[in-house]
């Protein structure tokens, strides 16, 4: 005779946990949010800690590569110097940022002076990256930004030649 009152209690108990998620919708944004921030505005509220040189890429106006890598991170330092090069090669073409998730900017200014990186880095030393970019699960992450400043591709790994070519090619 109990078990029926506990099944019951059980029944009630699940109603009330799934109710307040039942009616709910995942959306990017909704209508009273308004656009979501650009790439150059979660940059600048990124509070990143800028090495050599501040991109300002409210101006850019070319196709951009970001990439979020790691000293520690073992693809991430393979990949260094093949974005160097590309960087070099297409700087024309083409703006190539780093953005360091990393605690101390001397461990990354080191570390830049010697892989010979010339292309602008930010150090991530607050944190902030994470939040602003949800594009950023692991590192290394790239982001492919078209000269209109919209994320065009999301790379999540290590990148090839063939990658960074396959980006520029639609721009040419």
């Amino acid at each position: 005779m109990r078990r029926p009152y506990i099944a019951q209690r059980l029944l009630v108990a699940c109603l009330i946990m799934i109710a307040p998620v039942a009616g709910c919708k995942s959306s990017n944004a909704s209508p009273s949010s308004g656009p979501s921030p650009s790439v150059a505005e979660r940059i600048d509220s990124a509070s990143l800690d800028w090495i050599d040189s501040v991109p300002d890429l409210h101006t850019l106006g070319k196709p951009t590569v970001i990439n979020f890598w790691a000293t520690n991170c073992g693809p991430c330092v393979e990949e260094m110097p093949m974005l160097q090069e590309f960087a070099s090669v297409h700087t024309a073409d083409v703006a190539v940022i780093g953005i360091a998730m990393e605690r101390s900017s001397s461990t990354v200014e080191s570390f830049i002076d010697e892989y010979g990186v010339t292309y602008p880095i930010g150090v991530d030393a607050k944190s902030t990256v994470g939040s602003l970019f949800p594009e950023v699960v692991g590192l290394p992450v790239s982001l492919f930004i078209d000269s209109s400043g919209r994320v065009v591709e999301t790379h999540i790994g290590a990148l090839t030649a063939s990658d960074l070519d396959g980006f520029l090619a639609p721009a040419r």
